[in-house]
């Protein structure tokens, strides 16, 4: 990680800090970004009833050359007072370069942010942009990388139909990061529609995206006229596949499940035999009594050692039975 020390930003006690009352036509908006229009609604009608609850932050290092004071922190506020027609608004006033300025902005937006969001991933991404490395990212959300890195993936490769269904509440964002990480937009389309049509979840989503990327490997597909091969899958078709593949797994456990049981019953038959001392004196002459090693515990068949036992331990008087070899 770079180092990054001489960004760093000092705290400040409250005795530090200047407030002031800014004319707001003098305040500039160096990195606007997209704002949730109900909040904002929110916000002037809040402005409006009770006042400004909270000062914006601008940075006047800057104003001797240009005259105008830069935004740090506070745009939907800002907005809110010009919607308004207020001529000024209460400030923080700091003295800081453009670095340290869209670092205390990206900080101060980031710690309001409910995690989990759409907006916390949009959030996150503009840390990324600004060049700030993962590792400084995941230190000041408190996050690992590959959670961060989770989010990232999403903001930059979800389908705007993904993305617009998360901030909407209609894919929990957990599954929509699933989704993302399909990368193809029609797999990811796919995926989605599977989710309306309550195929597909959290719990059987890798054994479904498994599915849809063994079809699309497989089909041809359509071609536009750009030459781009589109899939050409649907639905209905990955419950038909869903289908064929459960079948498919439950004939090869019951397959399994028979030959297990025939290999319990030929153990069990050799575990009788290898008790009987005649049958063990006629392998024996066979050169047959060294039982081959069976992967797994199948209990009851007994080792060279004790079959030399038994053999030796036959009662006088016994029938002994001729080897056919002899």
């Amino acid at each position: 990680m770079s180092d990054r020390s001489e960004d760093a930003i000092k705290l400040r006690s409250m005795k530090e800090r200047r407030y002031g009352r800014i004319p707001v036509d003098d305040i500039v908006v160096i990195n606007s970004r997209e704002r949730d229009q109900k909040q904002f609604d929110d916000n002037a009608r809040s402005i409006e009833s009770v006042g400004l609850l909270k000062p914006i932050v601008v940075n006047e290092h800057y104003f001797q050359k240009s005259g105008k004071y830069e935004l740090v922190c506070g745009e939907g506020r800002l907005n809110a007072h010009k919607r308004l027609k207020k001529v000024e608004i209460e400030a923080e006033i700091v003295d800081v370069d453009r670095k340290q300025a869209l670092l205390m902005s990206l900080i101060e937006n980031i710690a309001r942010v409910p995690p989990g969001t759409m907006w916390f991933a949009k959030e996150v991404v503009r840390m990324k942009n600004s060049g700030m490395p993962l590792k400084e990212i995941c230190v000041i959300l408190g996050r690992s990388e590959s959670f961060v890195s989770t989010y990232i993936n999403l903001a930059e490769r979800g389908e705007d139909r993904l993305i617009r269904g998360v901030e909407q509440g209609v894919f929990p964002i957990s599954f929509a990061c699933k989704i993302a990480e399909a990368g193809d937009s029609e797999i990811q389309n796919i995926l989605m529609d599977a989710f309306d049509a309550n195929v597909v979840n959290t719990s059987n989503f890798t054994q479904i995206k498994r599915i849809i990327n063994k079809r699309s490997a497989q089909r041809p597909g359509r071609q536009d006229a750009g030459g781009h091969k589109h899939m050409t899958y649907t639905v209905e078709q990955l419950k038909r596949d869903i289908s064929r593949v459960t079948k498919e797994k439950q004939s090869y456990v019951k397959e399994a499940e028979h030959k297990e049981n025939r290999l319990f019953m030929i153990v069990g038959a050799l575990e009788k035999l290898m008790k009987a001392a005649d049958f063990i004196e006629l392998i024996r002459g066979e050169g047959l009594h060294e039982l081959p090693q069976l992967a797994g515990s199948y209990g009851g068949l007994p080792t060279g050692k004790e079959i030399s036992a038994i053999s030796a331990s036959k009662p006088e008087g016994s029938t002994n039975v001729q080897s056919t070899g002899a």
